[in-house]
């Protein structure tokens, strides 16, 4: 039987799809285990919610926005920095020597056209009565 404990948070927080949940429920019916887990995670859940609420400190929520706006944010500054210069030039210059070798090496045999060999002249029709010939 194949227990479903990774699942068991998301279930508890009602954060499953319906089919996911159906699924979960029927096989909490039979596992005893799981259900043992999840009324673990209850538990936790009734304890954390028992403890007494702390305001949060003066500029927390806005510190904590600056930050993610400085994680999203690209560093442009870094780009301009002597190693992201560096950076720059090293991959320009590779670019620029593997464009130019393929450009003076020309196309490789394998991708030159095939020759193909001659063909057979067709057989001309013959005037009525004539027999047509094969050579």
């Amino acid at each position: 039987m194949r227990h479903e404990k990774e699942e068991l948070s998301a279930y508890l927080d009602d954060a499953l799809t319906a089919p996911d949940r159906e699924r979960i429920a029927a096989h909490l019916k039979d596992c005893a285990e799981c259900r043992a887990e999840l009324e673990a995670l209850r538990e936790v859940s009734r304890r954390i919610k028992a403890l007494p609420r702390q305001p949060l400190p003066a500029g927390f929520l806005q510190r904590l926005e600056e930050r993610r706006r400085a994680a999203r944010a690209p560093d442009w500054a870094a780009l301009w920095s002597p190693r992201g210069l560096a950076w720059s030039v090293c991959v320009v210059t590779i670019m620029f020597v593997v464009s130019e070798s393929l450009r003076l090496r020309g196309p490789a045999p394998q991708d030159a056209a095939p020759s193909l060999p001659a063909a057979a002249p067709a057989a001309l029709p013959s005037a009525p009565g004539r027999p047509i010939s094969t050579e």
